[in-house]
């Protein structure tokens, strides 16, 4: 497991002793109303996705990392994970930072460590995130690590609004 640091942050690799920071984050409606269902998650429901998480690590060299703060604080969480948890597809990143850190640019500082681990160690050529097209926080944090629109396209079920990055386009940013 692989832990990642920026100026800011440590992006750990999601364990127990994160599941309190995980139940504020996935809890909270304004966090959760462009991710999955666009509902708070029940506390079983993510004890059950750290679970998961953990095996994960254990099979292989990615998954979701929690992103902490000097003071020792979770702010957010996110993955490098194949898109619709499907091996045939490409990589995708993502972010879910607590609503109070919200706006102090956790997001694209956590999102370009990942994406340089993804391209260096894991050795990805493409990369992709994908949101709602009413996520505009979240395609803004797309923007300005460098990624590139594609524009709509289903995943998860829903239309989302897909962006994709290469090698070549993590290095300038």
């Amino acid at each position: 497991m692989t832990i990642l640091t920026t100026e800011r942050l440590r992006l750990e690799p999601i364990a127990p002793r994160h599941l309190d920071g995980l139940r504020r984050i996935n809890g909270d409606p304004d966090v959760m109303r462009h991710l999955g269902d666009g509902l708070p998650e029940p506390e079983e429901a993510t004890e059950r996705f750290a679970e998961l998480v953990r095996q994960q690590w254990s099979e292989r060299p990615f998954s979701w990392w929690a992103f902490i703060d000097g003071a020792e604080d979770m702010v957010g969480c996110g993955p490098l994970k194949f898109l619709e948890n499907d091996p045939c597809k490409p990589h995708e990143i993502g972010w879910r930072i607590r609503r109070d850190r919200w706006g102090m640019g956790y997001a694209p500082e956590a999102a370009r460590a990942i994406a340089h681990y993804a391209f260096t160690r894991i050795r990805v050529p493409v990369l992709l995130a994908v949101t709602v097209p009413a996520n505009t926080s979240s395609i803004r944090v797309m923007q300005k690590i460098g990624m590139r629109r594609r524009g709509i396209e289903t995943h998860y079920g829903k239309p989302c609004m897909t962006f994709e990055m290469g090698v070549d386009d993590a290095q300038t940013n």
